[in-house]
């Protein structure tokens, strides 16, 4: 399994905190859903790359879930927050509403996690 890891720098001033990410050349997955000019400019993503991204998301979802030191569950996965880098590979966003749990920790106690 490819393992993308999206490198960022944190910065912070007072109570502002900032993540940076690199550049996403496609930027986000609803524009490509919802944006109508993207579909005028043959942006149109055929089905084996629609296949693909939703795999890519769904293996990012499983590492962050089982593949990590500590698990992280995501909760605000929607297409606003995946982003599309140069390739069309997809790259999870906003961890703001996500907990951390020790990988020692069951399944069933994290199911009240929310």
């Amino acid at each position: 399994m490819l393992i993308s890891w999206v490198y960022l720098v944190f910065c912070f001033k007072k109570s502002k905190r900032d993540l940076v990410y690199k550049f996403m050349l496609h930027v986000s997955l609803d524009r490509f859903i919802y944006d109508k000019r993207l579909h005028h400019q043959n942006h149109r993503l055929e089905w084996k790359a629609l296949y693909d991204i939703a795999l890519g998301i769904a293996k990012g979802l499983n590492l962050l879930h089982q593949g990590c030191n500590t698990r992280v569950l995501y909760f605000n996965i929607k297409p606003h927050n995946i982003f599309l880098d140069g390739n069309f590979y997809p790259k999870i966003s906003d961890f703001g509403l996500s907990k951390l749990f020790e990988t020692k920790e069951s399944i069933i106690s994290m199911s009240c996690a929310r």
